[in-house]
């Protein structure tokens, strides 16, 4: 009699149902995951395509808007106005007070420096000791560079002051 073995069965890929559970998850979670990216790829392209629109509307030209000759014209005249501001602004004011403070002029005092810039000139009204002093001043305008056409305008007299004559200089003023 023969003596029987019992059957073996070997099975190398296990299916255990902790592999199968791990497996599902993982799949489910690639899937959770793709829908999410393609959710926020979705509100990405939205927003581009909300963004290319303003865009064209900005870009678009405007309608104009017609104006009353009245009001076309106040619109002119406040352009020039600003127009005027920048000018000014835009004069080389570091230049010109550079200029005046390295003049030797110890007994003349400025009173006042206004500039022109549509007109490209300078007008300077200052007090001097005496008349002398004030040609003196006028003179030493005339030599700097960043003057041209220095011009006396008037000059007064004044007794009894500190500083009696008052006098007006006119000048070009740019880089020259």
């Amino acid at each position: 009699m023969a003596l029987m073995l019992p059957e073996v069965s070997i099975n190398h890929a296990s299916t255990s149902s902790s592999h199968q559970r791990l497996g599902i998850c993982l799949l489910l979670l690639g899937l959770l995951s793709a829908i999410a990216l393609l959710v926020w790829m979705h509100q990405q392209d939205t927003a581009r395509q909300q963004l290319e629109g303003e865009m064209q509307r900005m870009q678009a030209p405007t309608s104009t808007v017609r104006l009353s000759p009245k009001e076309s014209q106040l619109q002119q005249q406040e352009m020039a106005a600003v127009r005027a501001a920048i000018n000014d602004l835009a004069l080389p004011w570091q230049s010109l007070f550079m200029t005046l403070e390295n003049i030797p002029a110890s007994d003349i005092r400025i009173a006042a420096i206004e500039p022109n810039a549509r007109l490209g000139k300078l007008k300077l009204t200052a007090n001097a000791a005496d008349i002398v002093q004030m040609f003196a001043y006028v003179n030493a305008l005339s030599e700097q560079d960043i003057f041209s056409d220095v011009v006396l305008v008037s000059h007064e007299y004044h007794p009894g002051q500190d500083m009696p004559v008052q006098f007006v200089v006119e000048a070009i003023w740019g880089n020259q």
